[in-house]
């Protein structure tokens, strides 16, 4: 029992002190800025988790067609129960906080449910202020 408190209390510990860091280097090291998104594609995965009780197991398809994952999930009994996951991959235009010039770079993230990104849009991102080509997502 003795081992399997000190197991819990040290994961959590680590993801604490990580979480702490995160947010460390997110406050001093970066600064928000405005970026204009100039491409975006979206793709799909679908995905599900099985949970036992002391096990995790992920289940994901490839990235693809949004079109084709929603369609599997409508349609195929093996999808039925899995859920669709939306990725966007975006390129942006910024002007880095670092020398005040403007870059192009790229981002990926999950999109959620509802979200909905074009080109030309304004996104807010986080732009490192020591290094131009760093960026994350806000």
């Amino acid at each position: 029992m003795n081992s399997f408190v000190l197991k819990i209390g040290g994961a959590l510990a680590l993801f604490g002190g990580a979480t702490a860091y995160s947010q460390y280097d997110r406050s001093v090291n970066y600064e928000p800025v405005d970026a204009r998104i100039t491409s975006i594609e979206e793709k799909c995965y679908l995905k599900k988790v099985s949970r036992s009780f002391n096990k995790k197991k992920t289940t994901t398809t490839p990235e693809g067609s949004c079109n084709v994952a929603a369609a599997l999930v409508r349609t195929h009994p093996e999808f039925k129960d899995m859920d669709l996951v939306r990725t966007a991959y975006v390129e942006v235009k910024y002007r880095s906080p670092a020398d005040g010039k403007y870059y192009r770079d790229d981002l990926k993230f999950e999109l959620k449910k509802n979200a909905k990104y074009r080109s030309g849009q304004q996104l807010k991102i986080l732009a490192s202020v020591t290094d131009t080509r760093k960026i994350r997502k806000y």
